[in-house]
C-alpha cells in the first residue's frame, strides 16, 4: 500500500505539472513525457485500471491538443512570381524568396509596388493618409501631423529661420547641404533622383525633344523651351509660367522688383530687378552693371557672349553677332538695315519713329538719352505738356507722309 501510495502521488504531480508548464512547453511534448512515464508505473503498479483511467485521459487531451492545431493552419498558396514552384508565406503573395522588403503587394491591378504598412495599396493607390490641409490631396508624411512634405510633415532643417524639409537622412534641406550632392569635381550642388549629379551636370530626368540636353519641367517629359511645365494663362501666351504664379515674366509673373515704381522681374535670389542692383555683379572694381550670362563680367568688360565676326569683340545680339554686324532686331521699315530700338516704340530705328520720343505737344523727334525730350524742347521743358505717343500714331504718320 506503501508503494502505491507513492506511485499515485507521483501520478498526480505528473498530471498538475502539465498545466504548470503549459505556457513554457507544448502540449504534445507534455502528454508524451506522461505516457511514457505512465509505461513505467504500469508495469509496478499493483492497480493498473487507475494507471489505464489516466493513460486513456492523456491520449484524448494529445488528439484534441491535434485537432485544434490543424484546423487553424491555412491552405498552401502559390507563389504568384511567374516560373516559380514554391509556396507563399503566410499573409503574403509572394514566397520568401520573392517577397522583396517583407512588405505586401499593391492590390491594384497591374502594379508592382508594395502596399503600404496597415494598408493594401501603395501610396499611388491610396495606401495612404491624406494630407488635412485645405484642398490638398497628397499623402501625409507623418502621423504626428497629418500634413505633407511641402505644408510642414515630415523632419525639417535644423537651420535657424527655414522651414523647409530635411532631405533624406540629414537635418538640413538641399538648400543648406542636406540630402545626395552632386559627385562632379567641385560641384556642392543637390544631386537630383538617384543619378549623383546636379541638373547642370545631367543629372534628373532630360527633356525628350529630338537634340535637346535641357532638364525636364515639373512632372511632363519636356524642359520649358519645348511646352514642359506650367504654361502662362495669358490669352495667346505660350511661355512657362513663372514660380508659383500663373503667367510668364512678360505678363507680370514671378518674383517683381521691390524698387518703388518698378515693374520689372527680380533677377535670382534678389528682390530687385539688374537695373536696381539685383543678380549677379560685375567683379571689375568700381563698376555696378550686372554680370551678363553665366560670365562674372558685365558686356562692357568682356562678360556674355562675344560677336563672331572676325576682329570684333563686342556683345552679340539675338544672333551671335553685334548690332553694328547686323545682331538683333532690325528696322520694320522697308530697305533699312539700321537696328530697332529695344525701348520706348520698339520694332523702329529712331529715324524711323523707334525709341523714346518728345513728349514736347506737336513734336516727333526723339528724345534725348535720359530724358523726355529732344533737343529743341529740352531748355522749355517746363512749360510744354507732355503727351505719350504709341506705335499707332507713328504708323498713320508714316503713311499720311508717304501718302
Amino acid at each position: 500500500q506503501r508503494d502505491l501510495r507513492l506511485s499515485r502521488n507521483f501520478l498526480e504531480s505528473l498530471f498538475f505539472c502539465k498545466y504548470r508548464m503549459y505556457t513554457k512547453t507544448s502540449t504534445s511534448t507534455i502528454n508524451v513525457a506522461l505516457l511514457l512515464a505512465l509505461d513505467l508505473v504500469e508495469k509496478c503498479s499493483p492497480n493498473p485500471t487507475v494507471v489505464k483511467t489516466l493513460k486513456i485521459e492523456v491520449e484524448n487531451d494529445t488528439a484534441t491538443a491535434k485537432s485544434a492545431h490543424t484546423r487553424k493552419r491555412k491552405p498552401l498558396v502559390p507563389c504568384a512570381k511567374q516560373g516559380c514552384n514554391k509556396n507563399a508565406k503566410v499573409g503574403f503573395d509572394l514566397c520568401c524568396t520573392h517577397v522583396g522588403r517583407g512588405k505586401l503587394r499593391c492590390r491594384f491591378e497591374g502594379c508592382p509596388k508594395d502596399a503600404r504598412s496597415g494598408y493594401q495599396f501603395c501610396s499611388g493607390h491610396g495606401g495612404k493618409n491624406i494630407c488635412k490641409f485645405p484642398g490638398c490631396k497628397k499623402g501625409a508624411k507623418e502621423t504626428r501631423t497629418n500634413l505633407c512634405f511641402a505644408h510642414g510633415g515630415g523632419k525639417r532643417c535644423s537651420t535657424a529661420g527655414c522651414a523647409k524639409g530635411a532631405q533624406g537622412s540629414t537635418s538640413y534641406c538641399k538648400a543648406h547641404g542636406g540630402g545626395n550632392r552632386c559627385r562632379y569635381p567641385g560641384c556642392i550642388t543637390g544631386a537630383r533622383d538617384s543619378t549623383f549629379l546636379c541638373i547642370l551636370h545631367g543629372g534628373g530626368k532630360r527633356c525628350k525633344y529630338d537634340g535637346c540636353t535641357h532638364s525636364v519641367s515639373s512632372s511632363t517629359d519636356y524642359c520649358r523651351s519645348h511646352g514642359g511645365g506650367k504654361r502662362c494663362r495669358f490669352f495667346g501666351c505660350t511661355k512657362g509660367a513663372e514660380g508659383a504664379t500663373l503667367y510668364c515674366i512678360g505678363h507680370g509673373g514671378g518674383k517683381r522688383c521691390n524698387k518703388s515704381g518698378c515693374s520689372k522681374s527680380a533677377v535670382q535670389n534678389t528682390n530687385f530687378c539688374v537695373g536696381h542692383g539685383g543678380g549677379k555683379r560685375c567683379k571689375i572694381p568700381g563698376c555696378k552693371s550686372g554680370a551678363a550670362g553665366r560670365t562674372e563680367l558685365c558686356r562692357a568688360h568682356g562678360g556674355g557672349r562675344r560677336c563672331k565676326y572676325e576682329g570684333c569683340n563686342l556683345g552679340a545680339e539675338g544672333n551671335d553677332l553685334c548690332i553694328g554686324h547686323g545682331g538683333g532686331k532690325r528696322c520694320r521699315t522697308d530697305d533699312c538695315p539700321r537696328s530697332a530700338c529695344s525701348v520706348g516704340v520698339k520694332g523702329f530705328c529712331k529715324r524711323h519713329g523707334g525709341g523714346y520720343r518728345c513728349q514736347s505737344l506737336g513734336c516727333t523727334k526723339s528724345a534725348r538719352h535720359r530724358s523726355s525730350f529732344c533737343q529743341r524742347h529740352t531748355h522749355n521743358a517746363t512749360s510744354t505738356v507732355p503727351i505719350k505717343i504709341d506705335d499707332r500714331v507713328l504708323l498713320q504718320q508714316k503713311e499720311q507722309k508717304q501718302s
